[in-house]
């Protein structure tokens, strides 16, 4: 439960060699439901035991069975999960090379309720430099931070002055330090040298390792858009807006961008969420994706990852420092792999199962 960020405390513990009585045990289980209640999760027990009786073996073993359901159903702490489904990637409101509007399907996955935090850069970061990892940039906290300092009460900004290389790495070096499989390799090594362009511009994504990674710009899009599997928020809108980026009071109250960002970044989450519990998709920070930009095609895409090669890395989303267009959901916008901005940030990317 922890790692979902719960955290539980049961009110009774048994003696070895002893029996259970019934009430302690309920309690106990109450507990339980109560904690992944307010983690995010659910819990229903098939089983209640009766005052003045004992439980029965076979009755708590199901419980335990449905407390473990649940927490596989949880999300990863910080982390939610983006159902599968399909939409209409592109945009014709926003035109340029947000056409030709294409239908696309994709997967589930989870995906990072904020943008990544300086705090949790320099944590992965920290342990990263002691395990044989290198990057390009020491990373900013927020956008006049110092540059590779520790961090200080400005630690739930994002991240920024980071690269798409050195995002990709530290996905790396996060999935090895929570013992997961890392996602980006080259000639089947993991790429741990953000430094090194040869092998992350020639990163080969291994959908199947089950490590942290960047969303795809597909994946982002549909996030953005998402508003409940049939009803997608117009491509000329900011993520989560009720009205299209000219209603200034509908796209602050999700967003930080240049007329009311006081030219500063924010800490993560201190806008409306949009309706899948996803903050800053818009403004705060740019947001970079794993694809190489390139061209639309006509679709359908299943799960794309955009081009094989190419120059330039997609990110999205606007900042803090450009206008609120820039925000629109539609929009696309790239920068060559090397880019560190005090504008541009990400956030991660789990496939589901994973905890």
């Amino acid at each position: 439960l922890t790692s979902k960020g719960g955290s539980l405390t049961v009110p009774n513990t048994f003696v070895n060699g002893a029996t259970a009585d019934a009430p302690a045990m309920n309690a106990n289980f109450t507990a339980v439901a109560s904690a992944i209640s307010t983690a995010g999760g659910s819990l229903t027990l098939p089983n209640t035991f009766s005052n003045g009786s004992t439980a029965d073996a076979t009755a708590v073993n199901a419980n335990f069975a449905a407390v473990e359901a649940a927490l596989d159903a949880m999300p990863p702490a910080g982390m939610v999960l983006v159902p599968a489904g399909t939409f209409t990637m592109g945009s014709s409101l926003v035109g340029g090379d947000a056409v030709p509007e294409h239908d696309v399907t994709l997967s589930s996955f989870y995906l990072s309720k904020y943008e990544t935090t300086y705090q949790q850069w320099h944590d992965v970061k920290t342990w990263a430099g002691e395990n044989g990892y290198t990057f390009a940039n020491a990373g900013r906290e927020g956008q006049d931070g110092t540059i590779g300092a520790a961090p200080t009460g400005a630690s739930s900004e994002p991240v920024t002055t980071v690269s798409w290389r050195d995002a990709i790495v530290w996905c790396n070096a996060r999935s090895e330090q929570t013992g997961l499989t890392p996602a980006y390799t080259y000639i089947s090594a993991t790429i741990k040298d953000a430094t090194d362009a040869t092998a992350c511009d020639g990163a080969v994504l291994n959908l199947s390792a089950h490590g942290y990674r960047l969303p795809t710009e597909a994946e982002w899009e549909y996030a953005s858009r998402y508003q409940d599997g049939a009803t997608w928020t117009p491509g000329d809108y900011l993520s989560g807006a009720t009205n299209d980026y000219n209603d200034a009071a509908a796209s602050q109250a999700v967003a930080w961008y240049n007329v009311n960002s006081g030219s500063v970044t924010h800490d993560v989450g201190g806008k409306t969420a949009n309706q899948l519990g996803v903050f800053d998709m818009s403004g705060n920070v740019w947001e970079w994706c794993g694809d190489w930009h390139g061209s639309y095609g006509a679709g359908p895409d299943t799960d794309p990852t955009g081009p094989g090669s190419g120059s330039y890395r997609v990110y999205r989303g606007g900042s803090w420092a450009s206008p609120a267009y820039t925000g629109r959901v539609g929009l696309r916008s790239n920068g060559t792999p090397d880019d560190s901005d005090s504008s541009i940030g990400f956030r991660a990317v789990l496939p589901p199962g994973q905890q």
